[in-house]
């Protein structure tokens, strides 16, 4: 037995070595090699060669293709998300905004917020204690804009350059890689004074879009919600008028919007602008307080509205006559009255500034070419 396996072993390295002699006529006559009555295998092996390594580039072919469109649908959705010249809007013409993780628990007795809304921003500064402070709440509304109240920027001094936009967290004191920082850029406020009681901010450059940061949807064509239509208002703001602590937590509560009429008290008595509006809780006077200021009051878009289910900036945390007041209800500016305008100046805002950081690196890299 063990010589028949010896024997074959042996019979399988002679046929090997006879099928790989080659002489120089093979070599210098390729038609003959073919034929070659000393290579049986040379014709039929050469033909399944052929064939098989076609077979192979095509699939090849195919598979890059495949992965090809896999990967240009992925960064087609990437960037749609975070493209910098879209505002969105409830129109569902940009698919990123407007979304959040399902709604926590139920900002003078209000609850702490369990989960992030992806457009809220702390604006801090360090004027006075030397380290960043929140003093104003505002929303991202792009990867590069954000919408704040008016009056929160008025009297920074430089706003620029001693601010921040802190986002992607429910607390202040978190230090998570989650959390994103970013300087701002350039201030707009809106050039009727006041009585519009909003400001836009442009970053410094974009952010990273993400479970817990994104953009809050814009009203549609000037569309405003009725009255009794329920809504949310966060801040990190004191939770009462004699408690000037501000919050570390991001507090939520649930408001209902209300007549104008039932804000005039708050207002001096005089009816309200078309460019305000006001919302309240009745039954527990759950209201906005100090540090509140130009954060969003945000409400679902209803089934006949171009995009149910997404969230939409209703307001704009403004004023108000004390904290859970009785009678005088909280004031916020009325998004929808300044949709153009945002539209307007975020465009031309935005076009500005890419010619300007064109400008700037084409003279950069000329002296550089010197």
């Amino acid at each position: 037995m063990e010589a028949m396996k010896t024997k074959g072993r042996t019979q399988g390295r002679n046929s090997t070595e006879l099928m790989m002699t080659v002489d120089v006529e093979t070599i210098t006559s390729p038609s003959k090699a073919r034929g070659k009555a000393g290579n049986p295998c040379a014709g039929a092996c050469s033909w399944l060669w052929s064939h098989q390594l076609i077979v192979a580039c095509i699939v090849i072919l195919c598979l890059l293709l495949v992965a090809a469109g896999v990967l240009a649908g992925v960064f087609g959705a990437l960037r749609a998300n975070m493209s910098d010249d879209k505002i969105p809007s409830a129109s569902g013409g940009f698919e990123g905004c407007g979304w959040r993780p399902e709604a926590g628990t139920r900002i003078v007795n209000g609850e702490k917020s369990t989960l992030a809304w992806p457009w809220q921003v702390s604006l801090q500064n360090k004027f006075h204690t030397g380290k960043w402070t929140h003093f104003c709440g505002a929303s991202i509304i792009s990867s590069t804009w954000l919408l704040t109240a008016r009056h929160c920027i008025t009297n920074v001094p430089n706003l620029t350059g001693d601010i921040i936009a802190v986002m992607g967290t429910n607390s202040l004191n978190d230090t998570s890689l989650a959390v994103q920082r970013v300087a701002i850029a350039e201030t707009v406020l809106h050039p009727d004074g006041e009585s519009s009681d909003v400001a836009l901010l442009r970053l410094a450059w974009s952010v990273a879009f993400s479970a817990t940061v994104g953009p809050v949807c814009l009203p549609v064509n000037a569309t405003t919600a009725k009255p009794d239509t329920p809504c949310f208002v966060t801040g990190w703001g004191v939770v009462t008028t004699n408690d000037k602590t501000k919050q570390v937590d991001l507090r939520e509560v649930k408001l209902t919007i209300m007549n104008d009429s039932s804000c005039e008290p708050t207002n001096s008595g005089r009816p309200l602008q078309r460019s305000m509006m006001c919302a309240a809780d009745v039954n527990t006077h759950a209201d906005t307080c100090q540090g509140d200021s130009g954060g969003p009051l945000v409400r679902l878009a209803g089934e006949t509205e171009p995009a149910p289910g997404r969230w939409v900036l209703e307001g704009i945390t403004s004023f108000g006559r004390g904290c859970g007041s009785r009678v005088f209800l909280g004031v916020y500016a009325r998004v929808a009255a300044f949709t153009q305008w945002i539209s307007r100046t975020t465009a031309t805002k935005t076009t500005a500034a890419t010619e300007t950081t064109a400008a700037a690196a084409t003279t950069t890299t000329g002296k550089s070419a010197r």
